[in-house]
């Protein structure tokens, strides 16, 4: 028998009991309701929440499906068992009890919002936001509905929507902490780092215990290059929680950037210590180590993050570095080929994989490499440098020029790609182009003494030969040992016919680069000049010594011999430098005239014929051969070798007088006269001519003209 009246007064007990947190006493008040009216589902529904409350979920259960047995549309009952069978994992169930609930209450957005958490959790994610818009549809204020939407947005990848979604989540809870880590986690992933910071700091407001909140606080400071936020925040994550690897490997990346490099390793080993198979805190230890030039230790931690994930690019590439820093080059290529295995764009290891080819001895595939590098990179200004460099060693000079030129647009101040592009010009033999390059060099870097020496080079090349001199002392004063500036110098100071102070010059380029053999040579050159032949044959020994196959010195030596009157060594010269270069039209003359001196004329005839082979416009070659045909008898012959000389060079005084001496020993001594006339008239100091064309009127019986002819040939000796 059914009281509804005392049934209604225990039901309305037990609800007060239940508010004030008695439940014992709530669960017996509703035992007694059910007594008095077991078909109240009132009874049975407050029942359940009483039971749900204190965690007795089959209890609850069961007292809510008795509610729905009494009343079917019950919506509140099944919206209270959708949320047991939630949190039991039974997530169809519950779905079809919020189900349940909306069908019989369209309005009760609670139902539509656990409804779309049910229905996120089990990945149905547009069902899943239709849910939470109908809850929020009913019930805008609807905090939580807004939130689950934006999570539901977030996870399909609509970042934007999601962000409007926790917006009005905590406009309208400003205390919402979750709904601001959300905010902050897609403001960072857009980009977005300083909206991000505001949220993470509005998260800290709320809950400043919160090690998550300071870790993606910290990662944002980081985005930022705020660094010394991004440490201090990392520090308080640790504070919280002093075994996430995350925080100690983060907080190392950053002191990595601080260039605090001993910290950032010994933060790293936490990461490690407490994560072994943390990858990323074996390559950020890797480079601390890389950064602090413990080289060897560096490639160890690489090692380690590449055995825990073998296709990461990053590490590959650094290790690269690492190896080629160490010069091991061929490792350092293997090591790059695995980077851009991995990853084809990776620029850096291109560049670097080039910069190992090029140590290598592997220019053709180092500028394969760069060319590589800066088509991923075209920015890359250092690829375009060292792309340049190799091209120069190659003797691709426009080439070069064109890849430096590259890379001193994208970077003004880069005074390596200047300098090249100045050599390049220079060796092109564009010496306006050139200068203007160095010029940059020494503008940006006047420290710098091979540009000043290449300076001084161009400066040759467009005859402004005084400053040339000004440039190669620049050099000289900023790198004293610099013997290729004193070398330089050396040679224009011989250009310039100044023999003493170019000498001067060579000694001290000597001094400094005793084996500079093309300064001994010159050095003897200049001693030649100067008529001092016993030490222009010492110098171009000491060329020789170094360098037995100059055939310059062989030849220039053979003259200072042939000075000194020894003939038999200056042919022996002669002849090391004809074997050197048997062309030299000018060593086979000198190689005849010594012949002569030496009495053997057949054979300096041959020498002779050798020259004029090679240069057969010669007027001294000429002439010489003619005094060998005069010394064997063959007077003919030897006039015509003496016309072909005048005929050459008609101001040719020497071969005049050799006809003449040709004409006599014919017995022409009227036309002998005329060509010692013509001789005279060309070199009226020349005693030779005056004595022959003395003993030429003497013998035509005309003493007093001869006797006026030997007084001048004894006026001119």
């Amino acid at each position: 028998m059914t009281n509804d009246y005392l049934a209604n007064q225990w039901l309305q007990q037990g609800i007060e009991y239940f508010q004030i947190g008695r439940y014992g006493e709530a669960i017996a008040s509703f035992e007694k309701a059910a007594q008095f009216h077991p078909n109240m589902p009132e009874i049975w529904f407050h029942w359940g929440n009483t039971c749900f409350h204190l965690g007795w979920f089959d209890a609850a259960l069961t007292n809510y499906e008795k509610a729905i047995t009494l009343k079917p549309d019950y919506s509140e009952a099944w919206f209270n068992q959708g949320n047991i069978l939630f949190k039991l994992g039974r997530l169809e169930d519950a779905l079809a009890s919020y189900d349940q609930a909306t069908q019989f209450n369209p309005d009760l957005a609670v139902a539509w919002g656990n409804r779309a958490s049910t229905l996120y959790n089990l990945g149905q994610y547009e069902e899943a936001l239709a849910s939470c818009q109908q809850a929020t549809h009913c019930q805008p204020d609807y905090v939580q509905a807004w939130y689950m939407q934006g999570l539901v947005l977030m996870n399909g990848g609509r970042k934007e929507e999601a962000l409007t979604s926790f917006d009005q989540a905590t406009s309208l809870n400003h205390d919402y902490l979750e709904a601001w880590k959300h905010k902050g986690w897609i403001l960072f992933n857009l980009n977005r780092y300083t909206e991000a910071l505001d949220s993470w700091q509005q998260a800290v407001s709320l809950q400043p215990n919160d090690y998550e909140v300071w870790f993606q606080q910290g990662n944002t400071c980081y985005r930022l290059e705020r660094l010394d936020d991004a440490l201090a925040s990392y520090e308080k994550a640790i504070t919280l929680q002093p075994d996430a690897p995350e925080a100690w490997n983060n907080r190392g990346l950053v002191l990595f950037h601080l260039t605090r490099y001993t910290e950032a390793v010994t933060s790293c080993e936490k990461a490690t210590k407490l994560q072994p198979n943390y990858p990323e805190a074996w390559f950020h230890r890797g480079n601390a180590l890389f950064s602090l030039g413990r080289l060897e230790d560096a490639i160890a931690s690489y090692d380690q993050a590449l055995q825990l994930k073998p296709d990461d690019y990053a590490t590959w590439g650094n290790r690269g570095s690492a190896l080629y820093s160490l010069g091991r080059y061929r490792e350092a290529v293997s090591s790059c080929q695995n980077a851009t295995y991995f990853n084809p764009d990776y620029a850096e290891a291109w560049y670097m994989q080039g910069l190992a080819l090029m140590q290598g001895e592997q220019p053709n595939a180092a500028i394969a490499c760069l060319d590589k590098a800066t088509a991923l990179k075209p920015d890359y200004a250092q690829a375009w440098l060292y792309r340049g460099h190799l091209l120069f060693q190659l003797g691709h000079l426009a080439d070069a020029i064109a890849s430096c030129q590259q890379a001193t647009t994208l970077q003004p101040d880069y005074v390596e790609a200047w300098s090249i592009q100045g050599i390049a010009l220079m060796q092109l033999q564009r010496p306006h182009e050139a200068i203007a390059c160095l010029d940059r060099v020494v503008e940006l870097y006047p420290e710098h003494p091979e540009a000043w020496k290449h300076r001084g080079t161009v400066l040759c090349q467009l005859e402004r030969l005084e400053d040339a001199i000004s440039s190669f002392d620049r050099a000289i004063t900023l790198k004293p040992d610099y013997f290729q500036a004193w070398y330089n110098k050396g040679l224009l100071l011989m250009h310039l016919d100044r023999p003493d102070a170019a000498i001067t010059t060579f000694d001290n380029a000597l001094e400094l680069q005793p084996k500079l053999y093309p300064a001994w040579v010159n050095r003897g050159n200049l001693l030649l000049q100067e008529g001092r032949w016993d030490a222009a044959i010492a110098s171009y020994d000491q060329a020789l010594a170094i360098q037995p196959n100059v055939a310059e010195a062989w030849a220039n030596r053979g003259i200072a011999l042939e000075k000194l009157g020894r003939y038999q060594d200056a042919l022996d010269s002669y002849d090391q430098a004809l074997v050197l270069q048997s062309d030299d039209a000018k060593t086979w003359n000198h190689h005849g005239v010594t012949l002569i001196q030496l009495g053997r004329y057949q054979d300096a005839l041959i020498s002779f014929s050798n020259a004029l082979d090679h240069q057969p416009d010669d007027p001294e070659t000429w002439n010489n051969r003619g005094l060998a045909l005069d010394n064997l008898g063959r007077y003919e012959e030897a006039m015509v070798c003496f016309e072909q000389a005048i005929e050459l060079n008609s101001d040719y005084a020497q071969a005049w007088n050799n006809r003449g001496v040709a004409l006599r020993n014919l017995g022409r001594e009227e036309e002998a006269i005329l060509s010692f006339d013509q001789a005279l008239e060309l070199n009226p100091d020349y005693p030779e001519a005056w004595n022959n064309r003395g003993l030429a009127l003497r013998h035509l019986g005309r003493e007093e003209e001869a006797n006026a002819s030997f007084e001048q040939a004894n006026m001119k000796n």
